[in-house]
């Protein structure tokens, strides 16, 4: 039996990532909301896309920026999460946030894709505006 492929869904605070989990697994299951933090943990939802099944896994977001509020603590956990699910995944789609421009945290998380070795897909989110 063939084992499941994974796809990571990683990006900064705020940028869309279970906005754009929910399109994919099309219904509302990852948690949504305006304020940043919402997502913590990792998350598993099975998918299809194009008669193909996979397991996505919803991230919180990851690098702090001071304008968050966060405890360093808080932020240790987000990220140990984003790295468990980055050893796990066959492929990685990363989102930026298309309306904000390119932020100096997109640049970090772009360079810690870089390193894992895994392929990455970029997701531009936010244009509709």
């Amino acid at each position: 039996m063939a084992k499941t492929k994974k796809v990571a869904v990683v990006g900064r605070p705020n940028v869309g990532k279970s906005s754009l989990v929910n399109k994919i697994i099309g219904r509302r299951e990852a948690i949504v909301h305006n304020a940043s933090g919402v997502t913590r943990d990792r998350k598993y939802f099975a998918a299809e896309w194009s008669n193909c099944q996979f397991m996505l896994i919803d991230t919180g977001g990851i690098y702090n920026d001071d304008s968050l509020n966060r405890s360093l603590d808080f932020q240790k956990d987000i990220e140990s999460q984003v790295r468990v699910a980055l050893a796990e995944a066959d492929l990685i789609i990363m989102v930026a946030d298309g309306k904000a421009g390119l932020h100096h945290l997109d640049q970090e998380v772009a360079l810690l894709l870089k390193r894992s070795g895994c392929q990455v897909l970029l997701a531009i989110n936010k244009m509709e505006t």
